[in-house]
């Protein structure tokens, strides 16, 4: 493994640490690496996470920054279900797939979240569709 391996090697296991600020720091740097090999891990992380909200919004944002089509499902039940630091990080980055009907289905639910942060994100979302759309 060369050292840019390792090192992301070291960034994963990191997500599994018990200092919340390691976990957070190491899954921003996966995404600002855009490290397609950590997306298991962050999709992990977004599935399992139910207590920080910082961690599963730097995990989704880096999810959006990796592009993997792997994190659609598990961002579209994010954006239904979690807090609201992470259902916002989610219809933002859902945002990157507007042109799937999946996508604007759960981005259209999300214009009925009870977060006016998480309507007008699902808003600004499904603005550029809408205007192709015309």
């Amino acid at each position: 493994m060369n050292s840019q391996g390792e090192y992301v090697g070291k960034l994963i296991a990191a997500l599994g640490h018990p200092e919340p600020g390691t976990r957070v720091h190491a899954a921003w740097v996966l995404g600002e690496l855009g490290a397609r090999v950590a997306v298991d891990s962050l999709l992990k992380v977004v599935e399992t996470c139910r207590d920080d909200p910082e961690l599963l919004a730097v995990a989704v944002e880096s999810l959006g920054k990796i592009g993997s089509d792997a994190a659609i499902h598990p961002l579209m039940r994010l954006s239904e279900r979690s807090l609201l630091k992470a259902r916002l990080a989610a219809v933002h980055v859902l945002g990157q797939w507007v042109d799937r009907q999946e996508v604007r289905d759960a981005l259209g639910r999300a214009l009925n979240d009870t977060s006016a942060l998480v309507r007008a994100a699902a808003a600004e979302a499904l603005a550029p569709w809408q205007q192709a759309a015309q």
